[in-house]
């Protein structure tokens, strides 16, 4: 029953992670791409970046390197690229993300648990 618990409780966050990334894009500011993340990341500028699970690894740890040094939440999407596209209503691949304002969404409070 534990086992079964904690699995609900998994997609359950992740389904409100989701809803708040729907809600950032619609509601804030949001730019798409790895190269605009890396950029901005490396600056220190924005609120969040968050990245797709099968980004490419060069570039992710370089991301993770960047947003550690300018204190910038970096948060991995449990989907792929395609998954994170759709989510954000593109008719494209994401496989990262530059959040300048989360306007209503409360992502940045469930990234930082």
């Amino acid at each position: 029953i534990l086992m079964a618990r904690k699995k609900t409780e998994a997609k359950s966050d992740s389904t409100s992670v989701s809803k708040a990334i729907r809600m950032c894009v619609d509601t804030g500011k949001a730019e798409f791409g790895m190269k605009g993340a890396l950029s901005h990341s490396a600056h220190g500028q924005g609120k969040l970046v968050i990245v797709a699970s099968n980004a490419p690894l060069d570039e992710l740890s370089d991301l993770k390197k960047y947003c550690a040094l300018s204190n910038l939440p970096l948060y991995v999407f449990g989907g792929d690229s395609r998954e994170l596209g759709s989510l954000c209503g593109k008719p494209y691949l994401v496989s990262a993300m530059w959040v300048s304002d989360v306007g209503d969404s409360p992502i940045l409070n469930m990234v930082k648990k």
